[in-house]
Protein backbone atom coordinates (compact mmCIF):
# COMPACT_ATOMS: atom_id res chain seq x y z
CA UNK A 1 0.00 0.00 0.00
CA UNK A 2 1.29 3.27 -0.96
CA UNK A 3 2.12 5.78 2.18
CA UNK A 4 -0.36 8.24 0.40
CA UNK A 5 -3.41 5.80 0.65
CA UNK A 6 -2.47 4.28 3.99
CA UNK A 7 -2.27 7.85 5.35
CA UNK A 8 -5.75 8.62 3.40
CA UNK A 9 -7.42 5.48 5.77
CA UNK A 10 -6.15 6.68 8.80
CA UNK A 11 -7.47 10.33 8.54
CA UNK A 12 -10.88 9.49 9.05
CA UNK A 13 -12.30 10.51 12.49
CA UNK A 14 -8.54 12.24 13.46
CA UNK A 15 -7.49 15.99 14.48
CA UNK A 16 -5.43 18.10 11.81
CA UNK A 17 -2.81 17.59 14.10
CA UNK A 18 -2.88 14.00 14.24
CA UNK A 19 -2.47 14.26 10.29
CA UNK A 20 0.54 16.51 10.30
CA UNK A 21 2.32 14.18 13.03
CA UNK A 22 1.59 11.41 10.56
CA UNK A 23 2.96 13.12 7.44
CA UNK A 24 5.76 14.54 9.18
CA UNK A 25 6.57 11.31 10.37
CA UNK A 26 5.97 9.61 7.35
CA UNK A 27 8.55 12.11 5.47
CA UNK A 28 11.11 11.52 8.47
CA UNK A 29 11.28 7.93 8.53
CA UNK A 30 12.06 7.76 4.34
CA UNK A 31 14.17 10.90 4.22
CA UNK A 32 17.26 9.47 3.78
CA UNK A 33 15.85 7.52 1.40
CA UNK A 34 14.26 10.41 -0.67
CA UNK A 35 17.99 12.06 -0.70
CA UNK A 36 19.47 9.22 -2.36
CA UNK A 37 16.81 9.35 -4.90
CA UNK A 38 16.88 12.90 -5.88
CA UNK A 39 20.85 12.73 -5.85
CA UNK A 40 20.42 10.20 -8.49
CA UNK A 41 17.98 11.17 -10.33
CA UNK A 42 18.82 14.53 -10.80
CA UNK A 43 23.09 14.50 -10.26
CA UNK A 44 22.65 18.09 -12.14
CA UNK A 45 21.20 19.40 -8.82
CA UNK A 46 23.54 17.79 -6.53
CA UNK A 47 25.08 21.57 -5.68
CA UNK A 48 21.67 22.61 -4.50
CA UNK A 49 20.13 19.26 -3.17
CA UNK A 50 23.01 17.89 -1.39
CA UNK A 51 23.34 21.22 1.13
CA UNK A 52 19.68 21.08 1.54
CA UNK A 53 20.04 17.88 2.88
CA UNK A 54 22.60 18.56 5.58
CA UNK A 55 20.66 21.44 6.77
CA UNK A 56 17.37 19.64 6.82
CA UNK A 57 19.29 16.84 8.77
CA UNK A 58 20.40 19.79 11.31
CA UNK A 59 16.96 20.96 11.63
CA UNK A 60 18.23 24.44 9.92
CA UNK A 61 14.67 24.45 7.85
CA UNK A 62 14.77 27.91 6.84
CA UNK A 63 17.49 26.70 4.75
CA UNK A 64 16.32 23.80 3.50
CA UNK A 65 13.05 23.97 2.60
CA UNK A 66 13.08 26.80 -0.09
CA UNK A 67 15.97 25.35 -1.03
CA UNK A 68 13.92 22.29 -1.47
CA UNK A 69 10.78 24.29 -3.07
CA UNK A 70 13.11 25.73 -5.69
CA UNK A 71 14.56 22.29 -6.73
CA UNK A 72 10.91 21.06 -6.96
CA UNK A 73 9.85 24.48 -9.57
CA UNK A 74 13.12 23.91 -11.54
CA UNK A 75 12.62 19.81 -11.64
CA UNK A 76 8.88 20.28 -12.55
CA UNK A 77 10.13 22.93 -15.00
CA UNK A 78 12.66 20.86 -17.01
CA UNK A 79 10.32 17.74 -16.83
CA UNK A 80 6.92 19.51 -17.89
CA UNK A 81 8.05 22.95 -18.96
CA UNK A 82 5.47 24.02 -16.13
CA UNK A 83 5.95 25.74 -13.09
CA UNK A 84 4.01 23.84 -9.58
CA UNK A 85 4.63 26.77 -7.15
CA UNK A 86 4.55 29.62 -9.49
CA UNK A 87 1.30 31.63 -10.00
CA UNK A 88 1.76 32.32 -13.64
CA UNK A 89 -0.68 35.07 -12.89
CA UNK A 90 1.23 37.01 -10.58
CA UNK A 91 4.87 36.50 -11.11
CA UNK A 92 7.21 35.06 -9.29
CA UNK A 93 4.37 34.34 -6.75
CA UNK A 94 2.96 31.46 -5.32
CA UNK A 95 -0.88 30.77 -5.31
CA UNK A 96 -2.28 31.67 -1.67
CA UNK A 97 -3.71 27.78 -1.66
CA UNK A 98 -0.25 26.32 -2.08
CA UNK A 99 1.22 28.69 0.13
CA UNK A 100 -1.25 27.72 3.29
CA UNK A 101 -0.68 24.39 2.32
CA UNK A 102 3.32 24.43 2.47
CA UNK A 103 3.01 26.85 5.73
CA UNK A 104 1.02 23.99 7.41
CA UNK A 105 3.53 21.42 6.13
CA UNK A 106 6.47 23.42 7.48
CA UNK A 107 4.92 24.26 10.96
CA UNK A 108 3.92 20.74 11.32
CA UNK A 109 7.85 19.93 10.81
CA UNK A 110 8.88 22.72 13.04
CA UNK A 111 6.41 21.34 15.76
CA UNK A 112 7.37 17.79 15.75
CA UNK A 113 11.10 19.07 16.04
CA UNK A 114 10.45 20.94 18.89
CA UNK A 115 8.72 18.32 20.52
CA UNK A 116 11.75 15.78 19.66
CA UNK A 117 14.59 18.46 20.79
CA UNK A 118 12.40 19.14 24.18
CA UNK A 119 11.84 15.93 25.31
Amino acid sequence: MSEIMELAQRCDGITENEIDKCVADMYRSSFDEHGVSLIEDYSHRVFAIKPAIDAHRRGEYALSVPMFFAQAEGISFEALNKYIFTNTKAPGGVSKTLGRQLWRGSKAARRTNMSQTHS
